[in-house]
């Protein structure tokens, strides 16, 4: 069965799978479908996860782990997902390590500021990947909704960088340029006010 065309999905890369989340179909649905797409072989499979997986488009999404775990290349892999951790080299405690998803668009045109967290852990068994999507408990104020921003980790600080976007819920002005953190080590929510001489102007799908 031919892979079902799509845009505007959350992606990211383990080993030699590419995995895929949500989006948009040809017909403007919104997909909550979790698939895996081996890039040798170009075979692909629907991915089982627990939990529920949200109808999203257009969400931003951050791989949160451990630089112990990342390869040379930047490359994530299962087995040093499942590894031990080398806190000589972690600054700062994570929480939850993962794919971290913010905000996006939903089935009905609403936009979002929700945080999902992809877990990764590996099968005893095969060794393969297993999956899980869960909502952490956060504290702080969360930013507006939006989608079509960007969402980065940034391992030095211990913190993942969510800014700009579009709200298009806000007629009077749906391009944002605020600039929002998440401290990994509480899960806390924090605006962060942006100095200097010349701001930047508003933006998204950058």
């Amino acid at each position: 069965m031919d892979l079902e065309k799509r845009v505007y999905h959350q992606g990211f890369l383990i080993d030699d799978n590419l995995y895929s989340l949500g989006g948009v179909n040809r017909d403007g649905k919104v997909l909550n479908e979790f698939i895996s797409i081996n890039i040798k072989t170009k075979k692909h499979y629907p991915q089982p996860i627990q939990g529920k997986v949200p109808k999203l488009m257009c969400a931003g999404i951050a791989s949160v782990f451990y630089t112990s775990k990342m390869g040379a290349d930047g490359q994530l892999n299962v087995k040093s997902i499942a590894g031990e951790i080398n806190w000589g080299e972690a600054l700062d405690l994570i929480k939850y390590e993962g794919f971290y998803m913010f905000g996006g668009k939903n089935e009905r045109g609403e936009t979002l500021n929700t945080l999902h967290v992809i877990d990764v852990k590996e099968n005893s068994h095969s060794g393969l990947a297993e999956f899980s999507i869960f909502k952490p408990k956060m504290k702080g104020r969360p930013p507006p909704a939006r989608h079509s921003h960007s969402v980065d980790y940034v391992p030095r600080l211990g913190i993942v960088v969510i800014y700009g976007g579009r709200d298009d819920s806000n007629a009077a002005a749906p391009i944002l340029s605020d600039l929002w953190i998440i401290t990994l080590h509480n899960m806390e929510y924090r605006e962060v006010q942006i100095g200097g001489h010349v701001l930047p102007i508003p933006r998204c799908s950058h």
